[in-house]
């Protein structure tokens, strides 16, 4: 399987301390994501999670933000 590039998004202002990575897969069906494996630096997969889509996730408060990853175990810096 080839491996796919990944786009990494690294946040400022209130969502400081948040980056986001997007694995691109070269197949329109994304045949590949099954077997893809994120590198150990990835923490959490939140590609079903909708609150860390663009349009919630611009609209969202630092107070917001910082309760989402915690129900992945995830504790953003201050």
């Amino acid at each position: 399987m080839p491996v796919p590039s990944l786009s990494v998004d690294a946040f400022e202002g209130s969502l400081e301390s948040l980056v986001l990575a997007v694995a691109e897969f070269s197949d329109d069906k994304q045949e590949g994501a099954p077997a893809f494996v994120p590198p150990a630096w990835c923490v959490a997969e939140v590609t079903d999670d909708v609150r860390f889509g663009g349009g919630i996730l611009v609209s969202a408060s630092r107070r917001e933000l910082s309760a989402w990853p915690a129900g992945y175990g995830i504790r953003l810096s201050r």
